[in-house]
């Protein structure tokens, strides 16, 4: 088992590593009793905070888009000896729906894979849900990318049927 300053600084050093985090000493990393808690803001994050416990890390805290909740989770999962995590990161759109719809529909056309003709969206509960038809695989891995890059979404459902 290891010592809390080694845990401590195996998360510095992978913090250091990590070309999201923008300034890695703006990162406080405390442990005691092998639960290790980060504060501060990682690259455009909002506040994180972590809690180790025999290897299981939990995630809180608030973020503005799903790429960021995502990468905090990768983050940790290259410290050693970490065996599962539990990531409650939360994202918290600063837009409406209809906001987050409209930027959607705009990555669409500017998608040259997606015919945003044929595709609608719906927003609910920070989940966006895609409608239609679309010509191949391809074209509907690129709409639910696409949607999953808008701000505030957590999740996507698919609803597309392929039509060649």
């Amino acid at each position: 088992m290891k010592s809390d300053s080694q845990i401590r600084e195996e998360v510095i050093q992978e913090l250091r590593w990590d070309p999201q985090v923008t300034d890695p000493d703006a990162i406080g990393v405390a442990v005691k009793d092998g639960a290790v808690t980060l504060t501060g803001a990682v690259s455009t994050y909002a506040q994180k905070f972590a809690a180790v416990r025999a290897g299981w890390v939990t995630l809180n805290g608030e973020v503005e888009w799903q790429y960021q909740r995502l990468e905090v989770e990768r983050m940790v999962q290259h410290v050693r000896d970490v065996v599962g995590i539990s990531n409650n990161i939360i994202v918290t759109p600063k837009v409406s729906p209809g906001q987050v719809q409209a930027k959607i529909e705009e990555a669409f056309k500017r998608e040259a894979e997606i015919d945003a003709r044929h595709i609608s969206v719906a927003i609910s509960d920070h989940t966006a849900r895609l409608y239609g038809h679309v010509h191949s695989l391809n074209e509907a891995n690129a709409a639910r990318a696409a949607a999953a890059s808008a701000p505030g979404i957590a999740s996507v459902e698919s609803h597309l049927v392929v039509t060649p």
